[in-house]
């Protein structure tokens, strides 16, 4: 007479944090962590760090609108103008 398996119990229900893969979930923390500690540095001015990240990123070099040069190197906005209208107020031929 051949003995049955009975089949195994069902697994038990998984909180939402234990279907998480852990070590993906610790990899993307650390480089959040990473992240904002960097843009924290680099606005405060992080002393050391800085030359560090001007060394990657340098600062650019000033134009002549910023080194107080010329003014009209900069930008230069649009000015639209209408045209003339012809001395009878007629259309143009």
């Amino acid at each position: 007479m051949p003995r049955r398996l009975e089949p195994p119990p069902p697994p038990p229900e998984r909180t939402f944090w234990e279907l998480i893969p852990r070590r993906n979930f610790r990899r993307v923390l650390f480089l959040v962590i990473v992240l904002l500690v960097v843009i924290a540095l680099r606005r405060t001015g992080g002393g050391a760090f800085r030359g560090l990240l001007d060394a990657v990123a340098p600062p650019p070099p000033p134009t002549a609108a910023t080194a107080g040069g010329a003014t009209g190197a900069g930008f230069q906005p649009l000015r639209v103008t209408p045209a003339p209208t012809a001395p009878g107020g007629g259309a143009h031929p």
